[in-house]
């Protein structure tokens, strides 16, 4: 969680949405869901996904 503050993030929004995807989420792309690349992914391409919080 401190990660994800570090990055800019906000903590309830990632942990909510990573532990949906992680489930489905490829283990050769785990890496995805780190907080700073969750982070810059959430700002360059958001996901149109109804498991994402709104702010």
């Amino acid at each position: 969680m401190a990660t994800c503050e570090a990055n800019g993030g906000k903590p309830e929004a990632y942990l909510a949405d990573v532990l949906l995807r992680v489930q489905t989420h490829p283990n050769s792309r785990i890496a995805e869901l780190l907080p700073h690349e969750w982070k810059r992914q959430q700002t360059t391409d958001p996901p149109d996904s109804r498991h994402q919080l709104q702010s």
